[in-house]
């Protein structure tokens, strides 16, 4: 069985999870919003409600778009 790669990005979010006792997601989740937040001081015209920040917890790709 071939062995697992950790991206760069995994690995830090693993590190700074156990650096301050937090579950992965938690810290995911604090990423994304801080995403939508500079999308939202990018585009001031744009209500934040309607956008939404997908994040690759392996990558770190992140992606915006529009709340179906």
């Amino acid at each position: 069985m071939p062995a697992i790669q950790r991206s760069e990005f995994a690995l830090a979010l693993n590190q700074v999870s156990n650096e301050r006792g937090l579950d992965p997601t938690v810290v995911l989740d604090t990423v994304k919003n801080a995403i939508l937040a500079a999308f939202r001081k990018d585009h001031p015209g744009s209500e934040i409600e309607e956008y939404v920040a997908e994040l690759n917890a392996n990558t770190g790709e992140a992606k915006d778009f529009p709340r179906w």
